[in-house]
């Protein structure tokens, strides 16, 4: 054999076995790329039972909730909503129990207020808009101003008479500070006076700006203290300012005079006292 002979079929075993680790190499990774192929086919049917055995478990709690009697719903549903509710009222210092026995009542005898005095003669109505004399509180008796978007309670601040003191919305307290009445001054007009300083609500130096701050005056007729009260849906009022046409709002940090818009920060709440 000559040497040309032995080196060709030398290379021939080389390119030989060469060819073999490739194919081998190759296999090898046929083979995990199976295993990857079948550990994920694994991991998607694990998937379909656990949302298989969601949706059947969601199926059968709406099953569960249709199909509960009136006296499970009362037992499960209702009874710790009430008792919630009353524990929320006593921390409230039973102001949401008194709310809903008699909001509807004093909202019914102050329609009835406004309907006589805005029907009533033209005559009998006062003309002089520099009245010096508060005429007499009306019969709906004293009541608390509690803003709907917020919650809180009108309140006069500090115990003194002075006029200029502010005004502030803030938790319910139960005290004169927050207690307020209403004074019929013309014909759609009422003055709201604090039961506490005897001072009434007015704009601040008649202004007629938006954003001008309320706060509370001794009572001089001028028309930055009377009020017109407009009823809401919802059994709210809104308080519009007859120097201004503005309504009386509270924005989170001050209560002032805004234009009409249609946000909870300018409805509020007239909830009786009962004395």
């Amino acid at each position: 054999m000559s040497v040309l002979e032995f080196i060709n079929k030398y290379i021939v075993v080389v390119n030989s076995i060469i060819l073999l680790i490739l194919v081998f190499r190759y296999l090898q990774d046929l083979r995990r790329y199976h295993l990857d192929y079948k550990k994920l086919n694994l991991e998607h049917e694990k998937l379909a039972i656990e949302l298989e055995k969601l949706r059947s478990e969601m199926e059968k709690s709406n099953r569960t909730i249709v199909e509960a009697s009136p006296d499970q719903i009362n037992k499960y549903v209702i009874e710790p909503l009430s008792a919630e509710i009353r524990s929320a009222a006593r921390e409230f210092g039973g102001m949401v129990e008194f709310f809903h026995k008699s909001q509807s009542d004093f909202s019914h005898k102050l329609a009835l207020e406004l309907k006589r005095e805005l029907t009533q003669d033209l005559v009998s109505a006062p003309t002089d808009t520099k009245i010096r004399s508060l005429p007499p509180q009306m019969q709906v008796g004293e009541f608390l101003l509690s803003n709907v978007k917020s919650g809180g309670f009108l309140q006069a601040t500090g115990r003194d008479s002075a006029s200029g003191g502010p005004v502030e919305v803030v938790g319910y307290t139960g005290d004169d500070p927050q207690l307020w009445s209403l004074h019929q001054v013309r014909r759609g007009y009422f003055v709201i006076r604090s039961v506490d300083t005897g001072q009434c609500l007015g704009v601040e130096g008649h202004g007629t700006a938006e954003g001008v701050k309320v706060h509370q005056w001794e009572y001089h007729g001028g028309d930055n203290q009377k009020w017109t009260l407009i009823p809401q849906k919802d059994g709210s009022y809104k308080l519009r300012c007859k120097h201004s046409a503005q309504y009386l709002s509270y924005n989170g940090n001050y209560v002032s005079q805004m234009v009409e818009s249609d946000t909870r920060a300018q409805r509020w709440w007239l909830i009786p006292v009962i004395s």
